[in-house]
């Protein structure tokens, strides 16, 4: 059965900045107290060469900060403690003279990824995002996407303004690539899965519009986010590491800083 879409298909230019709200109950499962967000993350130099096989398993990794505070921050109150998204996601992130590294590990309980066309609705399937902005006092910045079944979206944002996003969808080639393992059967909605993972690497020529590589002590700001569709929720579930003030992952304003750290 496919789950309604988020977003209404005639507005996806406007919508694609506002995801949807955060999934209602999920029977069988605790509610988890989230932690409070991070105040900022390193992204390591590689150790040493890293093989897209989508499972993280060579030694730079083990070097690499984990990210593993995945909460949607937009909805704390004070009457409302925030809790952990019921699927985890431990992410990191790594750098050399020619990438961008990625890595994410998510679990998830019904795989669901049924959009096979580069650049299109990533969004209306479990999918795991990624957002980087290279200058805090210049607008543009870049937005890649991955579904567990392994369909790219990649958006260079030179100015935000919601009515244009559909014009740059695809106005730019990128270059980026991404390696997805499943634990489950995909679109298989009766059955329970595990989870999924990607491996990813992004050249810096992906990023030349903004100037591509950083040097060491360089700071950008990001934050990476998640869509978990599943039969079991009323909407998908929505997280970023960001602590975001809005229901926008778009929003740049609260992105974290990402410090690229050299050799050590």
């Amino acid at each position: 059965m496919r789950i309604a879409s988020a977003y209404a298909r005639g507005a996806i230019a406007l919508t694609l900045s506002l995801p949807c709200a955060f999934a209602a109950d999920a029977p069988g499962r605790k509610d988890v107290p989230a932690p409070e967000p991070r105040e900022s993350f390193e992204c390591r130099r590689a150790s040493g060469p890293i093989t897209l096989d989508g499972k993280a398993d060579e030694s730079a990794w083990k070097n690499a900060e984990v990210c593993d505070n995945f909460v949607p921050y937009w909805l704390k109150t004070k009457n409302a403690p925030l809790r952990k998204p019921y699927t985890n996601t431990t992410a990191r992130l790594l750098w050399d003279d020619k990438y961008l590294y990625f890595h994410a590990e998510m679990e998830d309980a019904d795989l669901f990824a049924d959009v096979t066309e580069q650049d299109g609705e990533c969004w209306n399937n479990d999918v795991f995002e990624l957002f980087f902005k290279p200058s805090d006092k210049a607008s543009p910045y870049y937005e890649f996407e991955v579904t567990p079944r392994n369909t790219h979206f990649d958006m260079f944002v030179p100015m935000r303004n919601y009515t244009e996003f559909a014009k740059w969808f695809k106005d730019r080639e990128f270059q980026w690539e991404t390696k997805v393992v499943t634990k489950g059967t995909l679109n298989k909605r009766d059955d329970r899965d595990t989870g999924w993972s990607v491996e990813g690497r992004i050249p810096w020529t992906d990023f030349a519009p903004t100037g591509g590589a950083p040097r060491a002590g360089d700071e950008w700001k990001f934050t990476l986010c998640r869509y978990d569709y599943a039969v079991g929720f009323k909407e998908p579930e929505l997280s970023a590491t960001a602590p975001l003030t809005m229901k926008n992952y778009h929003y740049f304003e609260d992105y974290s800083p990402l410090k690229f750290v050299g050799a050590r």
